[in-house]
């Protein structure tokens, strides 16, 4: 979850070929907490590695009250395209 918060790119892209190894089909592209550069690095990540985008709103029910499921702080909003994306790869496995 969220690999910008605790991996610089390079980083992320040293890791991934193992983790890709192990099953690896998506990293979180989109996070609360990621500024618009982040949002960008990560999407051009997952498409260099061929991965799904995915997202998160931080939802953690009510230990986070200004987080919903799906919207996360700010703008952030996860699209209902991303959960169908992570379904139909997983019937194609």
């Amino acid at each position: 979850a969220h690999p910008l918060q605790e991996l610089s790119g390079q980083e992320l892209r040293q890791m991934l070929p193992e983790a890709i190894g192990a099953g690896l089909i998506g990293i979180e592209t989109q996070h609360s907490s990621y500024h618009e550069e982040e949002f960008e690095l990560a999407a051009q990540i997952a498409g260099e590695f061929n991965l799904l985008a995915s997202g998160g709103s931080d939802f953690h029910g009510r230990s986070k009250p200004d987080v919903f499921l799906g919207m996360g702080k700010g703008n952030l909003s996860i699209p209902a395209r991303v959960y169908e994306d992570l379904l139909d790869k997983k019937r194609s496995l």
